[in-house]
Formats: structure tokens, C-alpha cells, sequence
């Protein structure tokens, strides 16, 4: 049974203001954070509306009314609405029109109704929901979403009804991510541990290109939403990758299916830990990535999308950042992570906004892992085997210290199935 919670006065622009967190003057760009998970946060969606919607390792997704900060000093103190329902960590969510999609480690993708908070519908999947994606609304009148499921199967649904429309299964490993694109909804890209991106012509139902390269798995993908045929996939090894498919190959491929099968990156860049996601700016003209791991270079990097130069690094985040998500209207960027905080800046502001740095301690690290084996069991946090996670610090410290060059997460010693929650291991 789901409820929806209303936590101020009102889900429209009546809610509060009190004393979240707030910018700094030694922090230009830096417009403060939203405080209302008690574990780490998984998942993002901004909504044309102004409202964020944040998932968490505590099951609950939060809304905050950003469109009310518009002439107040200070960020909302707490969510308007909290949407309880899930029985695990809430790993995916996207916004519609009246209704918002949320996919979670209890198997599941959750359809809500706004602004009630009605659970609409319940859709179970054979493993967790790591992506969903709407498709864009002039492909699909009555409405569609997409899932990225563990199994390694994509999902199309009806968005009104919650029925299954499609599912493609030619991927070997489990899906981290799933987007359409902003400019043809009929392609469909998705991202795996498969260590591959494909992309998908839902017109056809058919298989295009597969985009190889990334030496491990591939935790994010991301459309331009103003050049079509480019796209940004980010990885476990580390490498932020944009591809650019030249207007030939789409031709010859749509027409006659004579795909390419080794197309290359148009720019590539190196990240010193693990990319989790990355996300391109409304405008096109940037795209943002987050990496981190154990608590090393927790970083937001925001690049120019034409030539892969950095333009800004956000290190504000005391623990590994692993979602990020662009204000539709492209002013506001936040971020979210294992520090259980969403940070919000000025996307216009042109300053870097890095810390003096914070490596965890040894207590801190111990407290990651913990969160990492709670979230993957869902245990309580006095049933954790203390043997398991000294196993688990002394595995991710030989990782965390190797250079990355030589060897890959999936690589690594041990009977591991890599989890993306975990951002090294999971025992399943």
C-alpha cells in the first residue's frame, strides 16, 4: 500500500521556506542543499513545473518546489510531498505530465499521480529498475515510457495504462540506462554492463548500432538534445566518451540497415574514478558527468559539448556524487549522492567550486561500505556481518588504489557480480 505524504501547506506554490543550507559568499554559484533522505540518493528528475523529484536507499522519493524559490533568499527547508510505496531503494526516476515514474531495487517501476501522489500503477520486473526514460510526446500520443532493467531487457510501456508495448534482449549484461532521443523518439539507446551502448529503431523494432570501446561496465547514456545523432556515455572505466554518428551511416542504416558496427567516439576524456552518469545541458552546448568512489574526488565535471574542453568542476559533495540532473529551463544543475545531500548550483556561473578535499577516514570508509551491504541485502543495520565488510575494505582498497589502466572492475579478483548501486561489488 502506497501513501503519499504532504509535508507543508500545499503541493502547489505554497510551500515554505526555512533554513536549508544556503550559499556561501566564498562559494560563488553555489545555491545550497536540500536535506530530506536519511541514506544515499540514487536518482533525479527536475520537472517543467520547477519540482525535483529525489529516490533514495530509504525507499521514499521526495518532491521539492523549486518554482517557489523564484523571489525567496533561501531553498525549501523540506519536501512538499513525500511518495512512499517502495520496499527498497528507489534507483530511477522521470517526470511526464501529471505523473511521475520511479524504478527501484524491489523490482518494480512505480507510476505516481501529481499532484495527489496516487500510485497509479505497480509494474513488477524480473530484477532492479536501474533506468526509465519518457518517450517524447510527438512519437507518442497516448503517452510511453521505457525501462533499464538488471535482467539486461529493455521495456517499453504504455504510459495511461502500465501495459508492456516491447522489450529488446540482445544485450549481455545487466542495464544501468536507458534514453530517448529528443529529436527522434523512434531510437532508443541504452546503456550496459555488457561493457557496450546500443541504440534501437523502435519503428523497425530492430537493432542499429552497437557503440563499443569502454573497457568496462557502461553506467550512463545521454542524448544531445539540439545535434541529432549524438549522444554521452560514461563508464566504470572511467572514461567519458561523446559519440557523434555522421548523417551517411544514419542514412544508409535507417534505409537499408547497413550499420556500422565500429563506429568510434568524436572526443573522449579521462576521469580519475568511476562515472556514474552524465547528462547534457538543455541548451546542448554542455554535458555534465559525476564521478567518484569510496569517497575519493567525489567531482561534477561539466564539459563544452563541441570540444570536450572542461569548463567547470564542482567538488562539493563529501562522498561519491552518483546522479545529476539539468533544470529543464537550464538554469539550475543539482546533484546527489552517498553523502545523502542535493546540491544545487547556478548552471550560468562560470567559477569551479572544488573543496580543499576530503578523504574519508577510516571510520567514514567503514560507513560506506555499511550503506553499500545494507542497501544491496536490506539488512538491518545491526545484522551487517562485520567479516563481510573488512572483506569487502580490503578488496575496494586494492581497486581504489590501482591505477585503472591494467585492470577493470569485471576483471578484478573474486566471484563478483558487479551491482551499479554499489560502484564496486555485489554478493548475489
Amino acid at each position: 500500500m502506497s501513501e503519499a505524504h504532504l509535508l507543508a501547506t500545499g503541493f502547489d506554490d505554497q510551500l515554505g521556506f526555512g533554513d536549508a543550507e544556503g550559499p556561501t559568499s566564498t562559494r560563488p554559484g553555489f545555491l545550497g542543499t536540500l536535506r530530506g533522505h536519511g541514506a544515499a540518493i540514487y536518482a533525479l528528475a527536475i520537472s517543467e513545473e520547477g519540482w525535483l523529484a529525489s529516490g533514495a536507499r530509504d525507499d521514499q522519493v521526495n518532491l521539492w518546489n523549486l518554482s517557489a524559490r523564484a523571489g525567496a533568499s533561501t531553498l525549501p527547508s523540506r519536501p512538499g510531498l513525500r511518495l512512499e510505496g517502495h520496499k527498497a531503494g528507489v534507483t530511477a526516476l522521470a517526470f511526464a505530465p501529471k505523473v511521475l515514474v520511479s524504478g527501484s531495487a524491489d523490482n518494480t517501476t512505480r507510476i505516481w499521480e501529481l499532484p495527489s501522489g496516487r500510485t497509479l500503477h505497480v509494474i513488477a520486473h524480473p530484477r532492479t529498475v536501474f533506468g526509465v526514460a519518457i518517450r517524447p510526446p510527438e512519437e507518442s500520443s497516448d503517452g510511453e515510457f521505457a525501462t533499464a532493467c538488471w535482467d539486461g531487457v529493455v521495456r517499453t510501456f504504455d504510459l495511461r495504462t502500465g501495459s508492456e508495448k516491447a522489450r529488446f534482449d540482445l544485450h549481455q549484461g545487466g542495464l544501468y540506462s536507458v534514453a530517448y532521443s529528443p529529436l527522434d523518439g523512434s531510437l532508443l539507446a541504452t546503456a550496459s554492463a555488457d561493457r557496450t551502448v546500443r541504440i534501437w529503431d523502435l519503428r523497425r523494432m530492430e537493432l542499429l548500432w552497437t557503440l563499443r570501446g569502454h573497457k568496462d561496465h557502461v553506467t550512463s547514456v545521454d542524448w544531445s538534445p539540439t545535434k541529432p545523432y549524438t549522444l554521452a556515455s560514461g563508464s566504470w572505466d572511467r572514461r567519458f566518451r561523446l559519440w557523434e554518428i555522421p548523417t551517411q551511416e544514419v542514412e544508409g542504416c535507417r534505409s537499408a540497415l547497413a550499420c556500422s558496427s565500429s563506429l568510434a567516439p568524436k572526443w573522449m576524456a579521462r576521469h580519475p574514478q568511476l562515472i556514474w552518469r552524465v547528462a547534457f545541458a538543455p541548451g546542448g552546448t554542455q554535458v555534465a558527468t559525476c564521478h567518484g568512489a569510496v569517497g575519493q574526488s567525489p567531482t561534477v565535471v561539466i564539459y563544452d559539448a563541441a570540444s570536450g574542453r572542461v569548463l567547470r568542476q564542482l567538488g562539493r559533495h563529501k562522498d561519491t556524487p552518483l546522479t545529476i540532473a539539468w533544470s529543464p529551463d537550464g538554469l539550475y544543475l543539482a546533484s546527489a549522492g552517498m553523502d545523502r545531500k542535493v546540491l544545487l548550483y547556478d548552471s550560468q556561473h562560470p567559477d569551479d567550486d572544488v573543496s580543499r578535499g576530503d578523504l574519508d577516514s577510516d571510520e567514514e570508509k567503514a560507513q560506506w561500505l555499511e550503506d553499500l551491504e545494507d542497501y544491496r541485502s536490506g539488512a538491518r543495520r545491526d545484522e551487517i556481518n562485520a567479516s563481510l565488510v573488512a572483506s569487502l575494505a580490503e578488496k575496494v582498497g586494492r581497486l581504489a588504489n590501482s591505477s585503472g589502466e591494467n585492470q577493470t572492475l569485471a576483471e578484478s579478483e573474486g566471484p563478483w557480480n558487479p551491482h551499479p548501486m554499489s560502484g564496486w561489488a555485489a554478493f548475489h
